[in-house]
C-alpha cells in the first residue's frame, strides 16, 4: 500500500504521462566554494567528481548516448575501504543534514520506486525521461566518498544497468546479480553543493522488454565519507 505521504509538484516539467512529485528533504547552509582540485591531484581509481557549472534540470536521455556510458566496477579492497562519517535518507527518514533528495517518481512507506520511461521513439532509437533521482549534498574538496543504493528488485531484468551523474562524470552500474547494494565510490573535487543523478536503464538488447512493469525500489540512500 502506498503512503498517504504528499507530493510537492516538481519545478522540472516532466512527461505529461508520467504521475510528477518532488520529495525534498532539508539541507544545511550552503558551503562555501572553492577551487577546484589539479588534475595531478585526482584519484584515477574512483570516479571524479567536479563541479557543473550551472545546475540545470535533468536532461533526456538517448539509447545511443547511453550506450557510450562506461560501465564501471571497483575492487573489493576498493569497496571495503572504513569510512568516518554517514547521512542516510530513505522515505522513513525523509532528511539528514546537509543532504537532499528531489525523487521524480512513486514513493511508498519504505521505497523510493525506479522506472525507465521512455519518452518516444523514433528509427528504433529509444528516449529515455530524464533522471529519476537527484541527491544534493555538501560535500568537502579532496574527500573520498562511497554512495551506497540499498535496492530491492522487482520487475527489473537481469543485465540491466543504473545510470549516474556525478557532477560532470556520467557512467553506468550493473544490476547486482548476488547482493543488494548498488555501490559508488567517487572523489569530490571541490568544497560545495554536488548533484548526484540516478537513473535505471538497461542495456543494447532488450528494448523490446521496456515497459512500465520495469521497476526496481531503492529504499535507502547512504552516502559515507571514507578515511
Amino acid at each position: 500500500m502506498e503512503s498517504p505521504l504528499k507530493f510537492l509538484i516538481a519545478a522540472l516539467v516532466m512527461s505529461p504521462l508520467m504521475a510528477q512529485g518532488q520529495f525534498a528533504t532539508k539541507s544545511a547552509p550552503q558551503v562555501r566554494n572553492t577551487p577546484a582540485l589539479k588534475t595531478n591531484d585526482l584519484k584515477p581509481n574512483l570516479v571524479q567528481a567536479n563541479k557543473l557549472q550551472k545546475i540545470e534540470q535533468p536532461k533526456i536521455l538517448k539509447e545511443s548516448d547511453i550506450s557510450k556510458f562506461p560501465i564501471i566496477t571497483f575492487s573489493p579492497e576498493e569497496l571495503e575501504r572504513s569510512r568516518q562519517k554517514s547521512w542516510e535518507i530513505s522515505p522513513r527518514k525523509p532528511f539528514d543534514t546537509g543532504v537532499s533528495i528531489i525523487h521524480w517518481g512513486t514513493l511508498t512507506e519504505t521505497q523510493f520506486l525506479m522506472t525507465p520511461v521512455i519518452r518516444y521513439v523514433v528509427n528504433t532509437q529509444y528516449n529515455y525521461q530524464a533522471y529519476s533521482m537527484r541527491v544534493l549534498a555538501n560535500l568537502q574538496q579532496g574527500k573520498d566518498y562511497r554512495l551506497v543504493l540499498n535496492v530491492e528488485q522487482k520487475n527489473f531484468p537481469p543485465n540491466s544497468t543504473v545510470g549516474f551523474k556525478i557532477g560532470t562524470s556520467e557512467f553506468r552500474m550493473e544490476w547486482p546479480k548476488d547482493r543488494n547494494e548498488i555501490i559508488v565510490l567517487f572523489n569530490n573535487t571541490f568544497t560545495g553543493q554536488q548533484v548526484i543523478d540516478i537513473t535505471p536503464v538497461q542495456v543494447s538488447g532488450r528494448r523490446e522488454s521496456i515497459d512500465s512493469k520495469l521497476e526496481f525500489a531503492i529504499k535507502s540512500v547512504r552516502l559515507e565519507e571514507l578515511k
